[in-house]
Formats: C-alpha cells, structure tokens, sequence
C-alpha cells in the first residue's frame, strides 16, 4: 500500500510538525473584523545626544600555544582512538587554528579531526570547538577552527586517531603521566564530553594558534565613535473603534512547510498527527504534491483516538492535483483546541500510480502517521503509528469571547535621529615604530632547569626587521637570586656577538622583564640568554623550559655571565621559555601622528507613529521549531549562531523570538536575519541581551512585518565563555551558520561565517 518515492524535494527546514504558520491574508468576510482606527496625535520631542569613544582591539599577530615543536620519535595510537594533551594558554585569546604533526601519512587516504576540551582537575571534559575533518598528510597538518575567544588557563588539544595506523610523531621519553589522555573517538564522531578515559605520559607535537586580545604582549586598540540619540515624545492620542464578525485572523496548524522527502498513495489513505493551539473554526485543508501523475486527490480531517485517528469529522470533495500547494475546501467546522489528524488520499480508486505527496524525514517521529485502506473513510482503521510525516495543515480563525469583540488600540513611536558631526583633529607626533609584537617563546613549557653558573642561550627567529625593546624569561623558583639577560647574533651553529645588555634585576616567580635599549635588528635568527647575575652563588634561579627532546641544536652553555662573545658548549636541547618584545621598523624615520578629533554632535529628529491592533490576531502562532530535539550540544560564548527556515505563506509579523536553552547560565541575545543564497542576509530586528535560565526563554523584539513565501534565519549569542551555553539541536545539512560575534549587537548584516548543520530549537512568534 505505501510507495516511497525517490522524488527528493530541495528544502530549507526539516523536522517535526510542530511549526505553525500564518498562510496568507485573511478572508475578507464574513470570518474577519474590520478595524478602522481613526485619530490625531501630538508629539513633543526632547532630543539629546551623547558621543561614546568605544576602543575596538586588534588582534595582534598571532602565537600558538602547545607543542610547536618536533618529537624524538613517531608513535602510532591504535585506530578509533583520540588523543589529548593539557596545555596552557597565557593569555586571553582568539583560537583559530590546530596543527599536528604526522611522522607518515596513512597508507590509505584517512581524515583525522582536531578539537579543544575544557580542563576538569587535570582531564579533559566539555567540547569547545572542533576542526572539520581533513586528509591526512605527512609533515605539519593544519586544520581551522571558528574563530573561538577563551580566557588564559589549561585546555587540552586533542586529535582523532585515523582508523589505520598514522604514524603520530610522539615525545614519549619525558612525559608527565596524567597529561595525555585518550578516549574511543573517530574523525566526525567527536563526544561533547571526553569521558573517563585513559591516561598516558605520551606528549604529541600538536598546538593551537590563537592571537592576543590582553595581556602580554597588547594589542594596539582602534578608536571609533558611536552617538547615542535620546528622546522623550509625549502624545495625546484620540480613535474610534469599528468592528464586524467574532470570527478572526487566519491561522495555520499542522506541516505548511515542504519537507525534503516524497510518497505516493496508490490505494487507500494517510493521516498524519497536528496539534489545534486554541478553540477555533477550520476552513481548509492544504496538501503539497511533488507529481501528479494526472490524479485526483481528497483530504479529511479526524478525530484522535488516542493513538491514531478515529473518526471523519468533515472531507473535502474530490479534486483534480496540481503540483506545489493544493486547497481542499471543507464545511465550516468549529472545534475545540486539542490533537487532531489530517488525512489525504488517491481519490482515483484501483487507478495507479497516485500523486505524490511530499513528507518531512520518515525518522522526524515514530508516531506522527497512520495509513488506512479505503478514500477518506468515516472511522479511520489501519495500520501505524508510523514515522510518515506529510506537508499537510488546516487553515483556521480564532473565536472571540463575544459576538461584538472591541480590541484596543495601543499607539507607539520610533524616534530616529540623524546625527551630524563637525571634526577637529589635534595631531600628535609619536615614534615611527608601532605595534607591540613578541619572538621567542612566549609560553610556559612543561620542565625547568636551575642555572647556577654561566649563561644558558636559547635560539629564535624575529620574522621581520624590528627594533628589540625588552626580555622575557620564565622563573619556577627564584632561590632569591639575580638575573641578567641579553640578545645575541647568530653565529653558525651556536650564539655569537653580544647586541644588548639588560642590567642586573631581582629574579621573581613568573614572568621576568629585562629592559634593553631599544635596539633596531633585521630579520634573521638570534639567540636570548639568561644568567645567575649572583655569581658564584648556588643554586641559582631556576627556568622554565620545553621538553628536552624540542630540537637537540636550539641550545647553547656558557660558563661566562652573558659574555661579549658567546663561547662554550652545544648545541644543546635547552629550548628555554624566554622571548623578546619587539615594535615594527617604519619605511623612514618619518614619524606617525596620532589625530585626536573633537566631535560636535547635532540631532535631527523624526518621530513615526504606529498603530497596534490588540488583539490583531486570536494568539501569536509558531514559525521556527517549538519542541525541544533529539540532540544537545554546547556551544562556546561570542558566536552568532543561527538557523534557517521557511515561511511558507504570509505576511506576517514578528512580535518576539524564543530559545530552548538546555545548559548553563549567562545572557543571551536574538535577532532575525532575511535569507542572502543560503546564508543570512540583513538584519530585520533583534532583541536586548537578557539573563536565561534552563527551558524556554522569551525575547520581545520591535514588531516587524515578513513577506512569504520566504527564507528567514533565526540566531542568538551568548556571553557564557567558560562552560559555554548548552542548546537543542538537530542535524540538517547547510541550515545552519556560525560567525564571531560580541552580544552587545547583531550587524546590519552578516559577514565571513560558515555554513554548519545546526538547527537549534528556536522560534519567532508571529501575527498574521
């Protein structure tokens, strides 16, 4: 009796039938009220304006955190596994990328994934940000992530074993046990929490990318200037009210969308389960046909029974299909708010094929169908529940309480202000050296080694000519010591020729630094080194160091406290955590002015009434996804995310937007973008950002009117950056996008995001 069809419809939502929808303007009479508001309005404006000096900061070139850095050999984990190493990131950053190093390439073409975990008392826990999956290669693989902003502290970097041997480039001889951990995991199936695990002294070459956004080194801020216009309108407004009908609006209830999926019926009947929100009348059935094959068709609208549909409560007369939507009439009917089915059917008996009719995925829910024999029965006996989900819905208006229901009239007003600005700039010359850039290792490493006497030099590369400002070393223990620290040619294999000096300095715990005269250099390699300023006393203070085994040539001894000219033993493994600040050279010694502008602001205000009818329709209904679904992830702060659906009928308008938020605390902002080819376009309205909590959250957003049919995106930040903001999901395919953000404001438009296959469970309500 059923006949799937191979007919795939392209589409733009998928899921269960709980999306509602206003199809098209309401009928004229004698279902509808006609409102005419009449009335004059007085409006007194008192406009202020006020400059705000905001400091945007650029991100400064960017650094890695992790091991950046060879092993001494390669170990391959089994298939099926990932792997994960703790690492700290020193400072607030912006990670954008992860790299890991790969001895061999698998002998068959396989993906391997890299992801970041949050740091639970040493193990691994909650899922980040993740890589897409990419091919294997031999040497460096770098895989790009979303841009994601996380605060200083310990994360772990993990990578998804391929499902053959790969080759994994590993530093295994001074690990410390409990920093590796590694959990059953395969590219494309990365768990959002790590779980139990296991744990290792394996230490892999792999490190994330991430650029500054505070501390050391600082960006260099932008400033920009934003006005914020102010007024105070009063307004005495006078109508009159004229109403028809207790019959209002024009509603929607049941699958108006058009799923990604066909069936044609050949004999008998399918029902499909929808849900009436409020008391009302019905007037249509609406059914979507893919392919007609020259049949008719007939539609019917049951009782539940429980667990299917019972009993015919009216039928349409049988009707030539035609491809896309097809309009069933049926007899006024009124009923109760409350579960219901619609049914539809080949009404050409024994003739075959019949239409066919288009469907959500057959899995949306095992128990949303039910199929009969015989063409619209009067009791609905077959066989189901099943998962046969049709694009079908009933077309309703609202009861009033009354024969002669008055709605109010609430008037509202939009000032806009125009500003304009008069600028004056006072120009103040500074150094032709600009930005704060650092060369070295700016990280903390995993070992120390005390230096007692002599000199310990480590080897860097400055990647563009630079003028060198200050040192930097990392002490563990400073066994109240002095220091002194200075930068080196390249000489051969080994430091050569002293540049610049620091003076002595008191060793503390952390971060030292060592002032040098600002001291112009070219783009080449260089040595930084470091000694016990108390000579001959021991043990001097003690510096950490990457793992021994980084690259047995980036070390050199001396046994001189920074000597003119660097002589003594090595190369050696002493890759030490020291790095060097450094400003870029200008082209001349011309120098830069900074101008400072002085703004003299003016306002021009205008002031828009507009007139809401209360109520304009029965209750707002759902456009968007309703109902929690079968999947939960977390999603990190600082990301716009959204999720596109189809309108089917309009207009419309929007009066709030709401999200299921499944975890986690915070704030959370929402807005509305059109549809721009696939990917949000412009920016109809948003809300303020408001403090959620677990379940569904409301967001009033200004009223805004939408056309269809049409592709709309709805999307949310949130401000959550630790454990991130947990949020119903299900997997479709190119209906969701993801771009950073901040949640003081969505952009008029959008701009380098990506398409992902996210479609989180939020909705707009809406008015016809």
């Amino acid at each position: 009796m059923k006949r799937l069809s191979l007919l795939l419809l392209p589409i733009l939502l998928t899921g269960g039938f709980f999306l509602t929808g206003c199809p098209g303007n309401p009928p004229t009479s004698p279902n509808n009220p006609t409102n005419t508001p009449t009335g004059t309005i007085t409006i007194v404006g008192t406009p202020t304006g006020t400059p705000t000096r905001t400091k945007t900061p650029i991100c400064a070139p960017y650094y890695s955190f992790g091991k950046n850095v060879l092993g001494s050999g390669p170990l391959a984990p089994s298939g099926g596994i990932m792997v994960a190493n703790k690492f700290n990131l020193p400072v607030y950053g912006n990670v954008f990328r992860l790299d890991v190093f790969l001895a061999s390439a698998p002998v068959s073409a396989t993906d391997i994934q890299m992801s970041i975990y949050t740091d639970n008392g040493g193990a691994p826990q909650s899922l980040i940000v993740a890589s897409t999956q990419q091919a294997a290669v031999s040497g460096w693989n770098v895989l790009d992530t979303p841009q994601t902003i996380l605060p200083s502290g310990d994360y772990w970097i993990a990578v998804t074993s391929p499902s053959s041997s790969s080759g994994i480039n590993l530093s295994n001889d001074y690990g410390t046990t409990g920093d590796c951990h590694y959990t059953n995991a395969s590219p494309g199936s990365l768990p959002a929490a790590f779980g139990a695990g296991s744990s290792t002294d394996w230490n892999f070459s792999m490190f994330a990318d991430y650029c500054a956004l505070a501390g050391s080194p600082t960006p260099d801020p932008t400033e920009t200037f934003t006005f914020t216009p102010t007024a105070t309108p009063t307004n005495t407004p006078t109508f009159t009210e004229t109403v028809n009908s207790s019959c209002q609006g024009n509603y929607a209830f049941g699958n108006n969308f058009v799923g990604p999926s066909s069936v044609g019926i050949d004999n008998g009947s399918f029902a499909t389960r929808a849900v009436l929100p409020v008391g009302a009348t019905v007037t249509k059935l609406h059914c979507y046909i893919t392919t007609t094959n020259g049949r008719h068709y007939k539609m019917g609208l049951y009782s539940d029974s429980g667990s299917g549909p019972g009993t015919l409560i009216a039928g349409s007369a049988s009707l030539a299909a035609a491809t896309g939507w097809n309009t069933a009439d049926i007899p006024d009917t009124t009923l109760p708010a409350g579960t219901y089915w619609i049914a539809g059917s080949n009404a050409d008996s024994g003739i075959t094929p019949g239409p066919v009719f288009a469907t959500q995925n057959y899995g949306d829910d095992a128990t949303d169908g039910y199929s009969t024999f015989g063409i619209i029965p009067s009791t609905f006996s077959g066989s189901g529940p099943d998962s046969y989900t049709f694009d079908f819905y009933a077309e309703y208006c609202v009861l009033s309480g009354s024969p002669t229901p008055v709605p109010s009239v609430t008037w509202t007003f939009t000032p806009t202000a125009t500003p304009t600005s008069t600028p004056t700039a006072t120009q103040t010359p500074n150094l032709s050296c600009t930005g704060s850039y650092a060369f070295g290792n700016n990280f903390v490493g995993p070992s120390t080694t005390g230096i007692d006497n002599g000199s310990f030099a480590s080897r860097y590369v400055l990647p563009v000519a630079g003028t060198v400002k200050n040192l930097h070393c990392y002490i563990t223990t400073t066994n109240s010591r002095s220091l002194r620290m200075g930068i080196y040619s390249n000489s051969g294999s080994g430091p050569g020729t002293l540049i610049a000096t620091s003076a002595t300095l008191v060793a503390a715990v952390g971060w030292n630094t060592a002032d040098i005269p600002d001291t112009p250099l070219p783009a080449g390699t260089y040595w930084i080194a470091a000694a016990n300023d108390s000579s001959g006393s021991t043990p001097g203070p003690v510096f950490a160091m990457q793992d021994y085994d980084y690259d047995s040539s980036d070390g050199y001894a001396s046994s001189s406290i920074i000597p003119s000219t660097f002589s003594g033993s090595g190369p050696v493994a002493y890759t030490f955590d020291f790095y060097a600040d450094y400003c870029v050279v200008g082209a001349s010694p011309t120098p830069v002015y900074t101008a400072t502008w002085t703004f003299t602001p003016s306002y021009t205000p205008t002031f828009t009434p507009t007139i809401t009818q209360t109520p304009a329709c029965g209750g707002p209904t759902a456009f968007g996804i309703n109902a929690t679904q079968g999947s939960t992830s977390t999603f990190g702060g600082g990301n716009y995310l959204l999720s596109a659906f189809n309108l089917a009928s309009g207009p419309v308008t929007v009066i709030r937007l709401n999200a299921y938020v499944a975890s986690g605390t915070g704030n959370v902002r929402m807005a509305l973008y059109t549809d721009n080819a696939g990917v949000p376009g412009t920016l109809k309205t948003q809300s303020n950002a408001l403090p959620v909590t677990v379940g569904w959250n409301n967001f009033p957003v200004p009223g805004v009117a939408l056309s269809a049919p049409a592709t709309y995106w709805i999307g949310l930040i949130h401000d959550n950056y630790g454990t991130a903001m947990g949020f119903s999901y299900s997997s479709v395919t190119d209906h969701g996008y993801l771009q950073g953000g901040s949640i003081t404001t969505f952009p008029g438009s959008m701009g380098s995001g990506i398409n992902w296959d996210y479609v989180l469970s939020v909705y707009a309500d809406k008015c016809p």
